[in-house]
């Protein structure tokens, strides 16, 4: 029993001596010179873009450690993307004969993207694209399948800078954290990620789902919290020549889901406090319930059916004709591709209560039709 104790001691030492010289072997030799290379190469080749690396080394504990990873613009000095460190599991080929390589877990510190939107309405991203379109491997030269199991970005940062405003318009999402686990019980990748709006937008962004790999389709729920949406509305600002918007905060939940990459449903819930619209002498004051569905096929992209609901609690509607001013209006406005209409519209109008029923039955022929009532 003591001899095969001192054995394993034994083993174990000459592992560990093993495992330090390999390491300080690839630090002091491999590391900063052929595999820095190798990296810097490969990457550049992979999005087609300038690339460079501060450093990359091996922890024994860690694994490898690349730090310092940039990818430029074309012109080889503008930044778009860097990471200020990136750490990965030592590599794992559990399935030699299937040509599978695993990666268990890559985490991902302080990357920042900088993404642009040209004068031209081009994008910095579209060309030239970020990632070369894979060449198919023949039977006889297949290649390896590389899986990542689990993904995890830490405070990381996306700029973006729209140049077909005047001025330029400039936002970024900070602290974004974000993970994606590969299953292969559901044959699925799970992901989820959370950020915030820079000022003056004080918003939050979550965001989880699913991609079903077999099916081919894409499930996500997006929650938004605390967004103004005037700089949203001033953004899009050829909305203002239909209307004016002067305040609201809008909290939504918006499920998105793909089928076969072909289909695309939408479902929002949305809630607008402090609501000030007006459209010429129309102003509509409070807040505003928002709930709909869409659905869309992408090849025939203009035959999409629509359907939302707009909830009004108890809000001032001002610049009617004859009644000027009705307060305390409440009810739903439907609309879908075949028109808009209410069940019931309620409000006080010169303190009289009264209730609307009616809508605009056919967009091709657009006119109003309904009735007022005295409401009990």
């Amino acid at each position: 029993m003591i001899i095969r104790k001192n054995i394993l001691k034994t083993i174990v030492t000459v592992f560990l001596i093993v495992v330090i010289f390999a390491t300080l072997y690839i630090n002091k030799f491999l590391a900063p010179t052929w595999l820095k290379g190798f990296l810097i190469k490969s990457v550049s080749q992979a999005v087609d873009r300038p690339v460079s690396l501060a450093s990359v080394r091996l922890n024994p504990l860690r694994g490898f450690i690349i730090e310092g990873l940039t990818l430029y613009e074309p012109d080889g000095k503008t930044e778009f993307l860097r990471i200020e460190r990136l750490t990965t599991s030592i590599l794992l080929i559990p399935l030699i004969n299937e040509h599978k390589i695993l990666i268990p877990s890559v985490r991902i510190f302080k990357p920042s993207v900088r993404i642009v939107k040209k004068a031209d309405n081009s994008w910095n991203f579209a060309a030239p694209p970020l990632l070369k379109k894979a060449q198919p491997a023949s039977d006889d030269t297949k290649g390896f399948t590389l899986l990542i199991q689990n993904i995890a970005i830490e405070n990381g940062r996306i700029d973006f800078t729209d140049n077909t405003r005047a001025p330029a318009y400039n936002k970024a999402l900070i602290g974004l954290d974000a993970t994606a686990v590969y299953s292969a019980k559901e044959n699925a990748v799970r992901f989820k990620a959370a950020s915030k709006v820079t000022e003056p937008l004080k918003t939050s962004i979550g965001l989880e789902g699913a991609y079903l790999i077999k099916e081919n389709s894409l499930i996500t729920k997006t929650v938004i919290k605390n967004l103004p949406i005037l700089e949203l509305y001033n953004y899009f600002y050829k909305l203002s020549l239909i209307a004016n918007l002067k305040s609201g905060d809008a909290n939504a939940v918006i499920d998105i889901k793909t089928e076969t990459g072909k289909k695309i449903g939408i479902s929002y819930d949305a809630s607008i406090k402090n609501l000030d619209i007006s459209y010429y002498d129309l102003n509509l004051k409070g807040d505003l319930g928002l709930a709909g569905t869409s659905n869309l096929d992408f090849a025939e992209i203009f035959k999409q059916e629509h359907k939302a609901a707009f909830n009004l609690k108890g809000s001032t509607l001002k610049g009617l004709y004859f009644f000027n001013e009705i307060s305390d209006v409440t009810g739903t406005i439907e609309i879908s591709k075949d028109g808009i209409s209410t069940a019931g519209l309620e409000g006080i109008a010169h303190n009289v209560p009264i209730k609307f029923i009616g809508g605009i039955k056919n967009m091709d022929d657009p006119q109003f039709r309904g009735s007022l009532h005295i409401a009990k």
